[in-house]
């Protein structure tokens, strides 16, 4: 009989754990449906927008061509409005399957923001708007599409996937006429600018031939005067004596770039020691919270490459290049032109990195990751580094930080 009960106890036992585990399965797909449906329709409305904005933004950019005094004004804030929009609404999309658009609407609210009114920018406005209706056409049979059921909400790869017709993101980019994007440019009025050399005071050329004299130790008078250039925003001092080259910005006497090859014989300082001093340097010269990310030991020089970092993030384009000789432990090579003309604050906070080892092939050895601004197919985007290995050379894999995938991977 004890037995017999024992046996019974195991069997009720083992028939409440597959109830519980059956109603786990039960919530677990409704879970699953309820999120996939969520998102099909968040896909959608934003689809629907996207739609309804490049409508908008073809009759506002009309409008604006032919506006005048105050209308103008308010022609140009609507227009900005529905650009602001229709980037917020492909935002719910992969960055890499929305480049065109989100190119055209970025310089759409560009060029409302700095709308001249002048004839070229009237005529650039209708052509604006042209293409903004040839989107709205292109939307709005991609939407009827998938209403009737010729493309899918639900990815390729997607574990929820019900149907084999197209995916809907994969025809959504609008390519339309290259000419279109060749005025984008030309159609804002925005200055290309420093920030970095915001608030600085201006200094003369004298200065900056002070200056160049206390890097090199050639005397002023024997500057060669270069002519001053303008350099993506930043106005410079081009100075040149023999091989030796100083480029020095005219606000706030700022270096930007400098050559000064000099003969160096067998190594005195270890490369600890030429970091350090590469580090000192750039401190001593307004150039903080920097970041090495690559070095170089030759026989009689060494150089490295360093990032600024804001709130967390590396900033890839910002670079600094600086070479030293290893027998004099000055400077020979130095290059921030990238740091200011491409530096700025305006970076999201990052206060953790999200795993991504097992993202990393297996051939590949990994070392770590990192936050970083990057350039990827022309454009600049948040991503995580990871830092691996494969033999001598360093790999580095680019992850977009939204989708987290792959976008870039580059031997070193």
């Amino acid at each position: 009989m004890l037995r017999r009960r024992k046996f019974i106890r195991i069997i009720s036992y083992l028939v409440a754990l597959c109830v519980v585990f059956a109603a786990s399965g039960v919530f677990t797909a409704r879970a699953k449906s309820e999120y996939e449906s969520t998102l099909e329709k968040v896909r959608f409305e934003a689809l629907a927008s996207l739609t309804e904005y490049s409508r908008e933004i073809s009759s506002g950019l009309r409008l604006l061509a032919v506006s005048a005094g105050d209308s103008l004004t308010d022609s140009a804030a609507y227009v900005s409005a529905r650009a602001v929009g229709a980037m917020g609404s492909l935002g719910c999309f992969y960055s890499e399957k929305v480049d065109n658009l989100t190119r055209f609407f970025s310089g759409v609210y560009d060029f409302s923001e700095e709308f001249s009114g002048n004839e070229e920018s009237r005529k650039t406005a209708v052509k604006f708007s042209d293409h903004a209706q040839e989107v709205y056409y292109h939307l709005s049979d991609l939407t009827n599409a998938v209403v009737s059921g010729e493309y899918t909400l639900t990815e390729y790869d997607s574990i929820y996937r019900k149907s084999e017709v197209p995916y809907f993101e994969d025809e959504l980019d609008y390519y339309g006429k290259d000419e279109i994007y060749g005025l984008i440019p030309t159609a804002s009025a925005k200055v290309s600018r420093s920030v970095y050399l915001d608030g600085k005071d201006s200094v003369s050329a004298d200065t900056a031939k002070r200056t160049a004299s206390k890097l090199t130790g050639i005397n002023e008078a024997l500057w060669r005067d270069g002519e001053p250039k303008n350099v993506e925003g930043a106005e410079i001092y081009a100075l040149k004596n023999g091989d030796t080259e100083v480029d020095i910005c005219k606000s706030g006497g700022v270096i930007y770039r400098i050559i000064n090859p000099q003969p160096c014989g067998g190594p005195i300082y270890s490369l600890a020691d030429v970091r350090k001093k590469a580090v000192d340097f750039m401190k001593n010269h307004g150039f903080e919270n920097m970041t090495e990310i690559r070095s170089d030991e030759n026989i009689f020089t060494a150089d490295f490459v360093f990032v600024p970092e804001v709130n967390g993030v590396l900033l890839l384009p910002a670079k600094i290049k600086i070479g030293l000789c290893l027998a004099s432990g000055k400077v020979t090579y130095f290059d921030a032109s990238a740091y200011i003309c491409r530096f700025r604050t305006d970076t999201v906070a990052v206060d953790s990195i999200p795993d991504v080892e097992f993202m990393v092939p297996e051939i590949l050895e990994y070392e770590k990751s990192l936050v970083c601004t990057a350039d990827i197919d022309g454009a600049e985007k948040l991503c995580i580094l990871a830092v691996c290995r494969y033999g001598n050379n360093n790999v580095y894999i680019f992850i977009d930080c939204y989708n987290m995938k792959i976008t870039k991977t580059l031997m070193v």
